[in-house]
């Protein structure tokens, strides 16, 4: 607890705590009373062999006691929320019994009044307020004292009385001291756990709030890369594809002139011809990765197909497996889908070693499932995840989390990579069976 104020919740958490808690002590020390009464019972007569006046008094005693027991026990089903009013009924009465049997057998210059003592002891288990605990102990000590010289006022004369009831009230003080220091840790653990419970929570949450915030920048941060990307596409193809144009067409002109004027430029005009060729075809190859129009004008399966295409350009064998009938695709699934099977080749081409890949784009249940596969290295996927080279990694799963999907890695050294991209279509988006 310590500085810390306590709020009324958390108050009245502790408050329902204890109640639950001294429910089920109470529960269970009349369960397990009841049941060594029980069995002692059966061992009366072999123990007490040489007391007949006891066994008879402590059979009726016995009886008695596992009454109060089971009434207790159904007490604490049928009444959970009074634990403490059932304790203190049962306890006063048990030791009412107990005291008026032990007197019945002998007076305190005997060893059956200070079998009392050890009965002191069990309030200790019940959580109680300061003042409940020093008066339910004082309580339990009356009780004890009225029953065991109620009826047999006589033994107040014993030469022993004196100690024997010293030796009760330091057991009693006892048990009442050692009752508030448990409550008093049993309330400081209690606390301690609500702090330990509200700064968990409260970490949780930032952490959470964090979480969420950094998924919305580096959602952010893709989608202001895909604008880049679209917009420098645009440029490159209102610009530079223009001037590539016009410069095929002079080297074309030229080329003509050439063979009238000066054959001998030939052959360097054509050898700029197949350089204008090479320079045109991968500038068209660059404006297709910064921004797939097959993808737009054609749809997904097409370019799939087409980045299967181009990954055998790199030297690495390409399967595409399709069995999506459906183009109808949110444009940004789409885009998703298409930029995590492009990055997947990328790595198998250029950092996995691989010889061949297969790509598969399937629909079940309405989700689209797109995988990657290759024969490559591999890499262990646990310690990548953690590491500044499992980046490319975090960035393909944020681009899947953007869009609802989940994105699965499964690898290991020499065994090869797979990418297992999942998302769940819009219910507007119809799939054929």
């Amino acid at each position: 607890m310590g500085n810390r104020p306590v709020s009324d919740e958390e108050l009245l958490a502790y408050t329902s705590t204890c109640s639950a808690s001294a429910n089920f002590n109470l529960r269970w020390l009349a369960v397990v009373a009841t049941v060594m009464n029980i069995l002692f019972w059966a061992t009366d007569a072999w123990l007490l062999r040489a007391f007949p006046l006891a066994i008879e008094v402590l059979d009726r005693t016995r009886l008695q006691v596992s009454v109060v027991g089971v009434i207790t026990i159904f007490g604490t089903i049928v009444f959970p929320n009074h634990p403490r009013l059932l304790g203190m009924i049962a306890s006063t009465t048990v030791f009412l019994l107990i005291s008026s049997c032990f007197a019945d057998i002998g007076s305190p210059s005997t060893p059956w009044f200070h079998f009392l003592c050890p009965f002191m002891l069990w309030p200790i288990i019940v959580p109680l307020a300061p003042i409940d605990r020093m008066g339910f102990q004082a309580l339990l000590t009356l009780v004890v004292v009225i029953g065991y010289f109620g009826h047999h006022p006589e033994h107040w004369q014993d030469s022993l009385t004196p100690c024997s009831m010293g030796y009760l009230l330091y057991v009693s003080m006892f048990t009442a001291f050692v009752g508030l220091f448990v409550d008093h840790n049993r309330a400081r653990s209690f606390f301690l756990r609500q702090a330990v419970d509200i700064r968990e929570a409260n970490l949780a949450a930032c952490v959470a709030e964090q979480t969420a915030d950094i998924e919305r920048l580096l959602q952010n941060q893709e989608r202001i890369r895909e604008h880049e990307r679209t917009h420098l596409a645009r440029e490159l193809h209102d610009e530079l594809a223009q001037e590539l144009t016009a410069l095929r067409f002079t080297l074309s002109a030229t080329h003509l002139k050439a063979l009238e004027l000066a054959p001998e430029l030939t052959p360097n005009l054509n050898m700029l011809a197949s350089l204008l060729a090479r320079t045109t075809e991968m500038t068209r190859a660059l404006l297709t990765d910064l921004h797939p129009q097959i993808l737009h004008d054609l749809g997904l399966s097409a370019a799939i197909d087409w980045l299967g295409n181009r990954t055998k350009e790199r030297n690495l064998a390409c399967d595409v497996f399709t069995s999506v009938a459906t183009e109808t695709f949110p444009p940004e699934i789409a885009l998703a889908t298409f930029r995590i099977v492009q990055e997947s080749l990328t790595n198998a081409s250029r950092h996995a070693n691989a010889t061949r890949a297969t790509v598969r784009l399937d629909m079940k249940k309405n989700t689209l499932i797109a995988s990657v596969s290759d024969d490559g290295e591999g890499f262990d996927s646990v310690a990548r995840r953690s590491g500044a080279s499992g980046m490319g990694l975090l960035a393909m799963r944020e681009r899947a989390r953007a869009v609802g999907g989940s994105l699965e890695v499964r690898s290991s050294p020499g065994g090869g990579t797979t990418v297992i991209f999942c998302v769940p279509l819009p219910s507007a988006v119809e799939v054929p069976s």
